[in-house]
This record gives structure tokens, C-alpha cells and sequence, in this order.
């Protein structure tokens, strides 16, 4: 038996138009193999935000604009959003998984905005 493609290959072959069977027969695997790795990794790639995560991640652009990009608390994203701390902390884990964030130290004051573009507020600079 064979060994699946890396992640990133995959995905590529996928975008190129082979097939599910074309792969399986590249890497000696079974096409259904191939089609439980793609549902796992399409499945896993950014979805549409939900209505809690998007303000959740709004919240943290508007609170690091105000801030001089530091980032907010989980309690003050609580607050902000009006959701409990372990609802925020789930919408967090969703917002790095899709891409928008990354979680640094496991702290939310470590909070880096990777997915989209966010500016200073021109008007709070000094």
C-alpha cells in the first residue's frame, strides 16, 4: 500500500483538476482514502463566518485599533460581545483555525490578526 500526499500537495493536485481516482492511483492509496482526506481538509479550510464569530473578530480589530494594536481580554471580548468567556474562547479557536487569527501563548492578549488587512484608527494616533 502506499502513503498519502502531504496535506498541501493534495490540495494543490485537487486545484489542478486531477481526480480523487488520478491521485489514489499516483500514490498506489484507494480513491476513498483520497475523498476522506479532501472532506477532512476542505472541511477544515475558512469557512463563512458566523454571525458570533464575526463580531468576535470585529471586536478585536476595533479594540487593537483603539489600543495601539494591543490586544483585548477573552473577559473583555465577553463583554464586548455579550457572550460568556468559554463561548468566546470556542469562537477563537474557530477564528485561528479558519485563518483570521493566531493565538500566541495561548493568551488573549497575544491575539494576531493574520487573515484580512486592518489599519491604525488615524484619528487615535498621537
Amino acid at each position: 500500500m502506499g502513503r498519502m500526499p502531504e496535506d498541501r500537495v493534495l490540495l494543490d493536485l485537487l486545484e489542478e483538476g486531477y481526480s480523487q481516482r488520478a491521485i489514489a492511483e499516483m500514490y498506489g492509496v484507494t480513491p476513498q482514502a483520497v475523498s476522506y482526506r479532501k472532506v477532512r481538509l476542505v472541511g477544515s479550510q475558512r469557512r463563512e463566518l458566523g454571525a458570533t464569530s464575526r463580531r468576535v473578530f470585529e471586536a478585536i480589530v476595533a479594540y487593537k485599533r483603539a489600543h495601539d494594536g494591543n490586544s483585548p481580554t477573552i473577559r473583555g471580548l465577553s463583554e464586548c460581545v455579550g457572550r460568556a468567556y468559554s463561548v468566546i474562547y470556542h469562537h477563537l479557536q474557530a477564528l485561528e483555525r479558519g485563518g483570521l487569527i493566531r493565538l500566541e501563548g495561548g493568551t488573549a492578549r497575544q491575539i494576531c490578526v493574520v487573515g484580512g488587512r486592518w489599519e491604525w484608527d488615524e484619528d487615535s494616533a498621537g
